[in-house]
C-alpha cells in the first residue's frame, strides 16, 4: 500500500497467495479492499479465494473459498452500490506439459454485503465453466457480463444484476485460449460497447452479439486495458509487446 502517490510502499500481507488477479478498492472508503487471490499455478494451495480488509490492509479475512484448487479469476464491483460484488472462481492447475481448467464447483458468485458473504449465481450460466471474467457496466450496473471458457458459449449477459443470464454469443475468438485470456472491459459510458482481451482486442458495439478485430497493429496477447472514464475514446492497452494507446 502507498499513501504518498506511489513514492513509497508498505507490505500489507497475503504473501502466500503468490498470484493476485484483481484488487478492488471501495469507491467511498479506501480502507475497504477486496483482493482476488488466484494462488499458486502448479499445484493445490490453501491461500486462494477472496480476501477482505476493512482497516486498510492491517488485517484480512478470507470470505470466499471453495478448496485448494479453486482461485479467483476476476472480481468486479457495482459502482452505484458497492455492497454488490461479483467474483469468478476457477479451478486450475498448470503443468509443463498440460493444464487443467474448469469444474462445476467454480463459476460466478455474488455478494450483497460488500464481500462478507457470497452466493453462487446459476441462472442461465453453464454448470461446467473454466476461466471466466465478470464485468459490471458502469453506466448501467444492472447489466453484468460474464465472458467464459465454456462449451456452452463464450459470453453471457444479465440485465437484472446477475439474477438470470442469457447467452449472447458462442464466438470463440473473444476467448481464444481460455486459460491465458478470458477477460473483458465495458465502456464506462456505453453498456453496449465491449472489449474482449484475448490474442487480439475484439470490439463489440451491440452488447456482444457481433465482434471485430481492432488494434491489429498492436503486438498480440492482450493483458490489460484501461479506459478513461471521462473520455472513453482514450484507451491504454498492455500486451506482450509493451504498452499502446
Amino acid at each position: 500500500r502507498s499513501t504518498d502517490g506511489g513514492k513509497t510502499w508498505t507490505h500489507m500481507g497475503l504473501s502466500g497467495t503468490e498470484r493476485i488477479s484483481r484488487i478492488l478498492v471501495h469507491p467511498r472508503n479506501s480502507n475497504i479492499v477486496l483482493v482476488g487471490a488466484l494462488g499458486h499455478a502448479f499445484g493445490p494451495h490453501p491461500d486462494r479465494g477472496v480476501y477482505l480488509t476493512t482497516d486498510g490492509g492491517k488485517t484480512w479475512q478470507k470470505t470466499l473459498y471453495i478448496d485448494p484448487s479453486h482461485g479467483v479469476a476476476d472480481l468486479d464491483i457495482d459502482p452505484a452500490n458497492p455492497n454488490i460484488v461479483y467474483a469468478a472462481m476457477w479451478r486450475f492447475e498448470r503443468k509443463p506439459w498440460t493444464f487443467t481448467s474448469g469444474s462445476e464447483d467454480g463459476g460466478i458468485f455474488r455478494s450483497v454485503d460488500g464481500g462478507a458473504t457470497w452466493k453462487k449465481l446459476t441462472g442461465g450460466l453453464p454448470k461446467l465453466m473454466g476461466r471466466a471474467g465478470v464485468k459490471v457496466a458502469p453506466s448501467r450496473p444492472q447489466t453484468v457480463y460474464v465472458i467464459a471458457e465454456s462449451k456452452e458459449g463464450s459470453l453471457f449477459r444479465s440485465d437484472n444484476g446477475g439474477d438470470t443470464f442469457v447467452k449472447v454469443t458462442e464466438n470463440a475468438d473473444i476467448v481464444m485460449r481460455g486459460f491465458y485470456f478470458t477477460d473483458l472491459r465495458v465502456d464506462p459510458q456505453n453498456a453496449e460497447r465491449l472489449y474482449a482481451l484475448a490474442y487480439t482486442v475484439q470490439l463489440s458495439i451491440d452488447g456482444g452479439k457481433t465482434w471485430k478485430d481492432t488494434a491489429a497493429e498492436v503486438h498480440p496477447d492482450i493483458r490489460a486495458l484501461w479506459i478513461d472514464p471521462t473520455n472513453p475514446d482514450a484507451l491504454w492497452l498492455g500486451c506482450d509487446g509493451g504498452v499502446a494507446s
